[in-house]
């Protein structure tokens, strides 16, 4: 079973709406804090926590064949 027939919603749109705007706080929080924006630390940290994220959301979802 997959999550369209279960819950009738896929969740990949809702992983990439709320990667979207972890992004986001996390570009105001950087600018924030810091004053600035480094590119290089701002993506490698928000790419390692989505692969995070990810892994968290589809590695119980693949178990239990949701």
């Amino acid at each position: 079973m997959t999550s369209l027939t279960q819950l009738e919603l896929s969740v990949i749109p809702f992983l990439f709406f709320g990667l979207g705007l972890l992004g986001i706080m996390m570009t105001l929080v950087y600018a924030f804090i810091e004053g600035e924006i480094i590119y290089r630390t701002f993506f490698r940290s928000y790419f390692h926590f989505c692969e995070l994220v990810i892994y968290v959301l589809f590695i119980p979802l693949f178990i239990f064949s949701i």
